[in-house]
């Protein structure tokens, strides 16, 4: 049998992951808005504030954006002392992406790992949907809170299942001891070189060290889940509801207890002290008000505030059926059941074991290896009560469901390994006639193959789909990213009339929610500008800058009923507006602007038009030949001003 270390596994899956950390989008508009600009912030001073991030609510923390900043600050150092000028705020973009690529396989190869030890097919499969599922490569390197959650959870399963792993091992060691013992009395008596009584120390010795060891594994998985809640996403509790019950059963409640409010209370402590801190809670080291927590400001929000998440949309029940079977096609399906399967394969290993007592084959040198499907099953549970709770809510977004993404892959995992588990039962079940027969050789023969073909089919099926689905992301919507990564480091020869010490303002329209960060902007001379379009919603505002209030601020016009104000919008964009970035489709540049003021395409990208690309496998799968076809695609362009604002002729552009 062929065994994997977990650092062989942890290697593999970051090599995968790399190419998630250069060519993944950034699929939500929060992982800009409200972590990669907080950190801009901390680290350049400028960024945009977001409204869950203004003292009057702080609902999201500053740690999290904190800790960021700590990363890649000496990075930033460094490249600023050697004079690397050139993309030198994307490479501290993509070194936190690197982060938490590491962060995440490094988790991922710990539930394979336990996975592969309890239960090989099972630890197989689960490493096959990390490496290759779509929804992994999208989550995967994105710096969300709710990507970090998931990485705690993960950890959380891995280390429920490290436990059974060990009482596992601990149960068999103890049946082989009882094996050579009765054997060794069989023996003659030979001469002891320890006395009885050294024995019996050392047995209360060790059997005291396994306690320990034991009540530690569950107590980790305890606190990664207080993590996952407290640092990453408040909501990521759901998913931790079953580890909790499980640690209960195992450990009891004293130790769950403990385990659940000694981490809480000191990463309650420091949440609270950062939030306070950068909230302006403090004034010359002394506290000016009240304590700032935003896990509580986050809770009471959603629990009982005024609904308010439900007008940023809603979607039905099936919102996430559907968005997870693109993510995961047959993996999906097949995470669905597990639970169930799990079960009746318990059910089925407890009556084979029972048939043996009795019919007294069990022999003394050969013990059958028991699957723990029981905690499997316990260990699924995350991905099916998250899936559950979060389709009952009226606001959905893609990101709800991350913290389920890895229980998700054990879950598919546990399915494949109960369906062939049940197969092999059934196989060995006794035919009519001869079993050394032909005919019954060849029934087994053919079930055995049919079995192989079909798990290699459906290999086969979900690493093509996933490929093509991975693929038509990153092709079909990659242009804002690469447009905004197209303006120029030194402007001066597109725009002659503006001085150096002049800001450089890059105007967008209807396409604002694609803005990648501040970290994709050339320099510190760019600002990005919003012009007034089509949206009439609540959009985010420049920090005050920490001469003025800085974190601690609260912008005029920054509301949570989704409101627009005057203070988020652009005006005189004709006059102000250098670069722009706009898509055939909105056609900014045509209605928002004079017309005399003139533009010039930079660059310009395919990007597909969902909206006329109604063809459903050619605009979701990549299917070469087919979807060039069949989809729509409008262009992404970065367009530069040709008209001089000061003497009113047009730019001769170099």
């Amino acid at each position: 049998m062929i065994t994997y270390s977990k650092k062989t596994i942890f290697v593999l899956l970051l090599s995968l992951r790399a190419s998630a950390v250069i060519h993944n989008q950034i699929h939500d508009c929060d992982e800009t808005f409200q972590v990669l600009e907080p950190v801009h912030y901390l680290l350049y001073d400028y960024a945009f504030q977001s409204w869950e991030l203004s003292s009057e609510y702080a609902l999201r923390s500053y740690l999290y954006a904190f800790v960021f900043s700590c990363i890649v600050f000496p990075v930033r150092v460094v490249l600023l002392v050697t004079g690397v000028e050139h993309a030198r705020k994307k490479i501290l973009f993509y070194l936190l992406r690197a982060c938490v690529a590491v962060f995440t396989a490094k988790s991922d190869a710990l539930v394979v790992v336990e996975a592969i030890r309890m239960e090989r097919r099972v630890g197989a499969v689960c490493l096959l949907v990390m490496s290759f599922s779509t929804g992994f490569f999208c989550a995967a390197t994105s710096l969300l809170a709710n990507t970090f959650a998931m990485a705690c959870v993960s950890r959380a399963v891995a280390n429920a299942l490290a436990y059974q792993n060990f009482c596992s091992s601990k149960s068999s060691n103890n049946s082989s001891n009882r094996r050579s013992s009765s054997k060794s009395n069989k023996k003659k008596k030979r001469k002891e070189k320890v006395s009885d009584e050294e024995e019996e120390e050392e047995e209360e010795i060790v059997e005291i060290e396994e306690v320990v060891i034991e009540s530690r594994a569950m107590e980790r998985a305890c606190m990664w889940c207080v993590v996952a809640v407290i640092v990453g996403w408040p909501f990521a509790g759901i998913a931790c509801v079953p580890i909790g019950i499980f640690s209960v059963c195992i450990i009891r409640m004293k130790r769950t207890f403990r385990a659940i409010v000694v981490p809480s209370l000191l990463l309650m402590l420091i949440s609270t002290f950062c939030d306070t801190l950068f909230y302006g809670g403090f004034s010359n080291g002394f506290l000016r008000t009240k304590l700032i927590s935003s896990v509580f400001n986050l809770i009471k929000y959603n629990v009982r505030g005024t609904g308010g998440s439900k007008l940023y949309g809603t979607e039905n029940y099936s919102f996430y059926f559907r968005n997870l079977f693109l993510h995961f096609n047959v993996a999906f399906l097949l995470a669905l059941p597990a639970p169930l399967l799990a079960f009746f394969s318990h059910v089925l290993q407890n009556i084979r074991q029972r048939n043996k007592e009795l019919k007294k084959k069990q022999t003394t040198n050969i013990t059958t290896k028991l699957v723990p499907w029981k905690a499997m099953m316990v260990c699924a549970l995350p991905f099916h009560v998250a899936l559950i709770f979060f389709s009952l809510m009226p606001h959905k977004e893609e990101r709800f469901l991350y913290i389920a993404y890895g229980p998700l892959a054990l879950s598919c995992g546990i399915s494949v390994a109960a369906i062939f588990d049940t197969f092999r039962i059934f196989k060995r079940i006794k035919l009519p006639g001869k079993e050394n027969s032909i005919f019954v050789k060849g029934i087994r023969r053919a079930m055995s193959l049919l079995a192989a073909e079909f798990g290699i089919l459906l290999l086969i099926v979900f690493m093509l789909v996933s490929a093509s689905r991975t693929y038509a992301l990153v092709s079909y919507y990659g242009a804002p990213i690469e447009i905004y990564g197209a303006l120029p480091l030194k402007p001066h020869g597109w725009l002659p009339d503006r001085k150096l010490q002049d800001e450089i303002n890059v105007c967008v329209g209807d396409e604002w929610y694609r803005f990648p960060s501040h970290f994709h902007l050339p320099n510190e001379r760019y600002r990005l500008r919003f012009i007034k379009g089509a949206f009439t919603g609540a959009l985010p505002m420049y920090y005050e800058g920490k001469a003025l209030h800085g974190t601690a601020g609260a912008p005029e016009g920054l509301n949570d009923k989704n409101q627009e104000h005057e203070r988020q919008w652009f005006h005189n964009a004709t006059e102000r507006c250098d670069f722009l970035i706009e898509s055939d489709e909105t056609k900014d540049s045509e209605k928002y602007f004079d017309k005399d003021l003139g533009w010039d395409i930079v660059k310009s990208l395919p990007f597909l038009d969902n909206s006329k690309s109604s063809h459903f496998l050619a605009r979701t799968l990549y299917i070469p030949g087919y979807s060039e076809k069949r989809n729509v695609y409008t262009q992404y362009h970065l367009k530069v001003r040709t008209k001089n604002l000061e003497t009113g002729e047009l730019l001769e552009l170099s």
